[in-house]
């Protein structure tokens, strides 16, 4: 979890310049991204574990750029971080998808803290990975349910690693299929 990468995306150049450093201080791997187009070519470019993201961007609305990730299948968590932190909006970033939500200013450690929660919870790989949005698949005596993340034979549990997952999920989606490496 520590060395996690994570990518920043806030306009306010003295408040994300603030959380890069106190977050790399933290042992994170951290990038900076100060509008909507800056953050979709370090998505493209980089690996991110977690993206902490203003709701408010000059190019862009969080909840829309959210909601966008999740209609691609991306599922990197997201933690909104907003100076908007009324009900209504934190109601509405969870239902997008968003996994966590802070009302600005907050203080950094409870940043740091739920970032950690998240990303415990969170399997990997995230960025790139195939998302299989189904119920489980039966095949001979196993079955496998991509929404638990669960490979049973039988009724015994066999634990996949995270590169075991994602090869299974990439078979399940594309059944009766050749994939390449690439594509796998």
């Amino acid at each position: 979890m520590d060395h996690a990468a994570l990518l920043v995306v806030d306009d306010d150049l003295r408040l994300r310049d603030l959380l890069e450093r106190y977050l790399a201080q933290q042992g994170f791997r951290v990038r900076g991204a100060g509008n909507a187009a800056a953050m979709q070519r370090e998505l493209a470019a980089h690996h991110a574990d977690l993206i902490v993201l203003d709701l408010m961007l000059p190019d862009g609305n969080g909840l829309d750029l959210c909601r966008k990730l999740r209609a691609e299948g991306i599922q990197t968590p997201v933690i909104m971080l907003t100076a908007k932190g009324d009900d209504v909006d934190r109601i509405v970033g969870l239902e997008i998808g968003a996994d966590d939500y802070l009302p600005k200013p907050c203080n950094p450690r409870e940043l740091v803290a739920r970032i950690r929660a998240v990303l415990r919870r969170t399997p990997k790989p995230t960025v790139g990975a195939p998302q299989v949005e189904q119920s489980a698949v039966r095949f001979g005596r196993f079955s496998f349910d991509p929404s638990t993340r669960q490979l049973l034979d039988g009724d015994n549990a066999i634990k996949l690693t995270s590169g075991e997952f994602a090869v299974l999920a990439a078979l399940v989606a594309h059944p009766f299929q050749t994939l390449s490496r690439e594509k796998l």
